[in-house]
């Protein structure tokens, strides 16, 4: 449960960390979602975890960030611990290799995005653009225990939030299309590449 406040609902907008979609209001969870996708609506997400094809064994932890204000929920994003990068539809064997060779884990890593579906779509769902960027906020500051934190496969309108933590640089082979990184470096991070990750399909 490493990076993961489990505040009560007292806190004026605290974050949760939530092993289930299902542990949330399933209206109040696709009010954030919208109906633009059915990807991040509740019934997708919990349909995954109740069928098994979403489950530990297979590399995917469900560790959905939540925020709220009292208890409403105001803001959430799908998010996985993965230690693999199976059903990820982006191939970042590179940065484990890499990872391995400096004698690190690049395993476990904290991912925003949907199982099994390299579709674009939110990854930060919230009632309005400050609950967003607070989401985002909680997000950046998740890469505690893991190596990094990735966001696959969000739209185009969330490409300035993110280019507020993020450093671009070209696609490499790794797949997804282009590839952005927010470099932290220091003592801890030889290679320089804790921070939130993402991928995008190639604009065209």
């Amino acid at each position: 449960k490493a990076g993961w406040g489990r505040s009560g609902a007292a806190m004026p907008r605290g974050p949760r960390g939530l092993g289930r979609p299902d542990k949330a209001d399933a209206p109040a969870w696709d009010a954030l979602a919208g109906e633009a996708t059915p990807f991040v609506r509740h019934a997708f997400l919990s349909g995954l975890e109740a069928t098994g094809c979403v489950q530990p064994r297979m590399g995917w932890t469900p560790r959905h960030l939540t925020l709220w204000h009292g208890d409403a929920l105001v803001a959430a994003a799908p998010c996985y611990v993965k230690t693999n990068s199976h059903g990820e539809f982006v191939f970042d064997h590179a940065w484990a290799h890499a990872y391995a060779r400096y004698g690190l884990d690049y395993f476990p890593k904290l991912l925003c995005a949907v199982p099994y579906s390299p579709v674009t779509g939110p990854r930060l769902l919230g009632r309005d653009e400050a609950a967003r960027r607070a989401l985002l906020d909680v997000l950046r500051r998740q890469d505690a225990g893991y190596s990094s934190v990735h966001v696959n496969f969000h739209t185009e309108a969330e490409d300035a939030a993110f280019d507020e933590h993020v450093r671009h640089r070209g696609g490499d082979g790794l797949g997804g299309g282009v590839h952005a990184e927010r470099r932290l470096g220091g003592d801890g991070d030889p290679l320089g590449v804790r921070g939130i990750r993402r991928a995008v399909p190639p604009r065209v």
